[in-house]
């Protein structure tokens, strides 16, 4: 009988826990929006993957680089919605400012000021085209929202407050502008502007922007309760019911956490988790439900929705097939259409809670053998495995332990949110047989 090969890995300071110019978005007169009822999933299917996710988040932040639009004109410095087709050639300040997120973030992480001049070149586009002038209503809406999720994180982590006038138009556009429930995609773009008017205002000690969000939340509370089996498990756009659920817990539920608590011990088993379909934005979709579940986790610490984000994240990042950083808007979608917008949700919304979460490394995948590969008598084999370090710091001389059949340590560097192939060397089976 042939035995399976074990790989874990040791270190002697950190315990380790392996762990499995046109539109952008684009601008859809609101007439034209259709809504469905997603199919009701309250369960994320299972997936053999583990990810590194401030390796994924890093390669996301390179991805979005090449997308920027550097020509000279009017649309310098703005990013591209896709990599290629039509859609490489629609530029908008919604895809802009959530690059200006990720490469600040990045550099927050990081401290590597390789996408600074990307960030400045950004700004240039998003004067160019305010967020509050661009579409109308929804769609002007979606964009100060990104404006005041994009300007705290470049402010905070590069201490430049060059751009709060922009924030600040932001935000009055938002309380000036208040959307009819008369559509869930207005419903939704609510909640996406009222967690992040609350969370502006938390950073800069507005209590208008904070109060405001709250009133709003408690709309769209009204608004689900009405009809809470079909409204917590709907589809728009490139938005989900998860958008407006991750709104109301980074408002009144942050405020209030108890009601929080008791609403989600209600609700919270309607919430929809993952949409099976594979056309429309279904990938935009489940970004949407992946942060809802993050949300939902902060406000109640019940830990399935923890694992239901982690899950979703874990799932999206599968979608990156040609592994350079990008996912395309839907889960049937090209890699040769990889999304800007939708990848860069992926990267606040999926990965970038799972960075600085003390789990410092483990194996990502073992690469050779393959699982249940049959294998020869009498031939060489190489043990490979790929290690993950998913910490902040380079760490040194990690003790890798291969266990089974063949029983060996080597010790490697990790380099700091890198992935590692370490070789144990070769093994050879006496018998043929699947590993």
């Amino acid at each position: 009988m042939r035995r399976r090969l074990t790989v874990f890995v040791l270190m002697a300071l950190a315990a380790l826990i392996p762990l499995a110019s046109i539109q952008a978005t684009p601008y859809v007169p609101p007439e034209k929006i259709e809504t469905h009822i997603g199919e009701n999933v309250f369960q994320v299917p299972g997936l053999d993957a583990t990810y590194n996710h401030l390796s994924e988040f890093i390669q996301i932040a390179g991805f979005e680089q090449g997308l920027q639009y550097i020509d000279a004109g009017i649309n310098f410095g703005g990013q591209r919605e896709e990599e290629s087709g039509y859609y490489y050639n629609i530029v908008e300040t919604d895809n802009t400012l959530e690059c200006i997120w990720v490469w600040s973030r990045y550099y927050e992480l990081t401290g590597n000021p390789v996408f600074n001049q990307n960030i400045d070149n950004a700004w240039v586009y998003a004067y160019n085209f305010p967020a509050w002038m661009e579409g109308a209503g929804y769609y002007s809406a979606h964009n100060c929202a990104w404006a005041l999720a994009a300007e705290q994180q470049f402010r905070a982590t590069l201490n430049d407050s060059s751009h709060w006038d922009y924030a600040v138009n932001s935000a009055n556009y938002l309380i000036q502008t208040e959307l009819s429930f008369t559509s869930s995609l207005n419903v939704m773009v609510t909640g996406w502007c009222c967690g992040n008017l609350y969370l502006y205002g938390e950073a800069t000690g507005n209590q208008e922007y904070m109060d405001i969000a709250c009133q709003r939340a408690r709309q769209i509370i009204d608004w689900v309760e009405e009809s809470p089996a079909s409204r917590l498990g709907l589809e728009s756009w490139a938005m989900s019911s998860g958008t407006f659920v991750w709104g109301i817990c980074n408002s009144l539920f942050k405020r209030y956490p108890d009601m929080g608590q008791d609403w989600f011990d209600t609700y919270g088993p309607m919430v929809q988790v993952f949409e099976p379909a594979t056309g429309g934005w279904s990938n935009a979709w489940n970004v949407a439900y992946c942060n809802a579940q993050g949300g939902i986790f902060d406000v109640t610490g019940d830990s399935t929705y923890y694992w239901n984000q982690l899950s979703l994240a874990n799932l999206l990042l599968h979608h990156d097939t040609d592994n350079d950083g990008g996912i395309p808007a839907s889960a049937s979608g090209s890699s040769a259409m990889d999304a800007s917008w939708t990848t860069a949700y992926l990267a606040m919304m999926g990965c970038d809670r799972h960075i600085e979460e003390g789990v410092d490394a483990g194996i990502l995948a073992i690469l050779s053998p393959r699982r249940n590969a049959v294998l020869p008598a009498n031939q060489s084999i190489p043990i490979t495995a790929l290690a993950g370090n998913w910490s902040l710091s380079d760490l040194t001389n990690v003790m890798l332990t291969v266990s089974g059949a063949v029983v060996d340590t080597i010790y490697v560097d990790l380099p700091a949110g890198r992935n590692t192939r370490a070789f144990f060397g070769y093994w050879t089976p006496t018998t043929a047989g699947p590993d």
